[in-house]
């Protein structure tokens, strides 16, 4: 709901973005969380989501790399189309 009301408040401010796409993140170290957002004036759809688990008996470093790795393979395929 925060988004949403979000997304109008820029529309309003800014001439009326038809739509916004959103990169969201739960960055926890044992399971991190992504989803790619299509946000429209009272309408939001689930572009992309996923989340991966990392082995808490691996370094912080390495488990970090892996979170480094999948944000950046969802960064390749979407990353033009995220607003900045």
């Amino acid at each position: 709901m925060y988004v949403l009301s979000m997304e109008t408040r820029v529309c309003k401010i800014y001439g009326g973005y038809p739509r916004m796409i959103i990169l969201s993140m739960d960055l926890s170290l044992s399971s991190p969380a992504f989803a790619v957002l299509e946000v429209k004036p009272k309408e939001l759809n689930v572009i992309h989501l996923s989340h991966i688990k990392t082995a808490s008996k691996k370094s912080h470093g390495y488990r970090l790399f892996q979170i480094y790795n999948h944000l950046k393979e969802i960064l390749e395929e979407y990353g033009d189309r995220i607003s900045m």
